[in-house]
């Protein structure tokens, strides 16, 4: 753990969730919790007896958990949560939702909210299981000013729980600091709601010394794998940390061709000897951290949450975690291996891309669900949706 004046840094569940049970003890009036994946095991069960307590006291919790991320006892914790007076919605259940709406079933929850009493904040990429006790990763805890675009998210998310899509006007008024130096950027699967692939898309455009990602899964669009090796073609030193092997061995082997293209224009790729698990980018001074990954699904599929901002504390902390990950034994900077049938693999990866950002929803009105950044540029979004049609070539 790695404090600072406003914020708690934790690596792995099991330094979290202590504290996390700290502030849930000491709510006055509210939880709001968002994850992917809430399980029903030890460390489920544990929460949903610590967040019936603090009900039972009188104090509003509401959880919103992923049909997909959280498969494990699912049932039985939304009744669990419902006894104790819990107001509780699975995101998109598969039974009941998939069969009516096809397309936007695939795009997930995959934020992570956790909001005690509008001056606690949470996010990064643990969630609540066993899973998450040891495996490494990044959370932080910040004592936050301005609630209300976090709040206005997690609302948002919770009216589109078994919605396609909804009518709500989010307030456009300009970004504000949630604490000193911390802004929020949410995401969604429509074009105007892409801020984070909007972020990391102008940062390697503008980049001037350095862009670092690190990245738990690396499946990044072909309009952002043009922009590091174009970046790396001028001169700035474009550095990709991933795991060396995920659990997901299939998503490994795709892994190989975006990383083989980036290692052939120069790009330094370390491949980690641990399978972590946080996400954050670097680019110069500015970072960008939180649920959101480097690839199609984070930045084009799913609903995600991160914040933003430069230099400080946050940027040290995320600067001491490279370092930490650079030195694990048995990390390499070699790529292993290529897939076999590699024309095939690079022809479904085009495909995936394709698939993931062509489904009818995502040209809809754009009227619904407008997130509190600066409006896209028309030209912007006819750029954007011009290189969807883009190859990886």
């Amino acid at each position: 753990m790695v404090d600072d004046a406003a914020a708690q840094w934790f690596n792995t569940g099991q330094d979290l969730y202590p504290e996390l049970e700290r502030a849930i003890q000491r709510a006055e009036q509210e939880i709001l919790i968002s994850v992917y994946t809430f399980n029903c095991d030890v460390v489920g069960r544990h929460f949903v007896k610590l967040l019936s307590e603090r009900a039972a006291t009188g104090v509003q919790v509401k959880v919103v958990l992923d049909a997909l991320g959280s498969r494990q006892g699912t049932e039985q914790l939304v009744r669990d949560l419902g006894v104790a007076g819990i107001a509780v919605k699975i995101f998109r259940p598969l039974g009941s939702y998939f069969p009516r709406h096809i397309f936007s079933f695939l795009y997930r929850n995959h934020a992570r909210i956790f909001l005690v009493d509008g001056r606690t904040f949470g996010l990064g990429g643990i969630c609540i299981g066993d899973i998450y006790q040891k495996r490494r990763d990044l959370f932080v805890l910040v004592r936050i000013e301005h609630p209300q675009l976090i709040r206005q998210y997690f609302n948002y998310i919770w009216s589109l729980a078994q919605a396609a899509q909804v009518g709500l006007e989010l307030n456009r008024a300009a970004v504000v600091e949630i604490s000193p130096g911390w802004r929020v950027i949410q995401s969604g699967p429509r074009l105007l709601e892409q801020r984070i692939y909007q972020w990391v898309l102008e940062h390697c455009r503008t980049a001037r010394r350095r862009i670092l990602i690190v990245s738990a899964f690396f499946l990044p669009p072909t309009e952002i794998l043009q922009e590091l090796c174009a970046a790396q073609a001028r001169g700035i030193n474009v550095t990709v940390i991933t795991p060396l092997r995920t659990d997901r061995t299939d998503y490994d082997g795709f892994r190989a061709i975006p990383v083989g293209r980036l290692i052939t224009r120069g790009v330094q790729w370390y491949g980690i000897n641990e399978y972590f698990h946080q996400k954050y980018f670097i680019v110069d001074e500015d970072w960008c951290f939180g649920s959101a990954n480097l690839d199609i699904i984070s930045l084009c599929r799913n609903y995600e949450l991160n914040v933003f901002g430069s230099g400080g504390p946050v940027l040290r902390v995320l600067e001491a975690d490279v370092d930490h990950l650079k030195v694990i034994p048995g990390s390499t900077t070699q790529y292993p291996g290529h897939p076999p049938f590699q024309k095939f693999a690079a022809f479904a990866y085009r495909f995936a891309e394709w698939w993931m950002t062509a489904s009818p929803i995502m040209d809809r009105s754009q009227a619904s669900g407008v997130l509190d950044l600066p409006n896209l540029k028309p030209e912007v979004v006819a750029e954007r949706k011009s290189a969807k049609r883009k190859f990886l070539g």
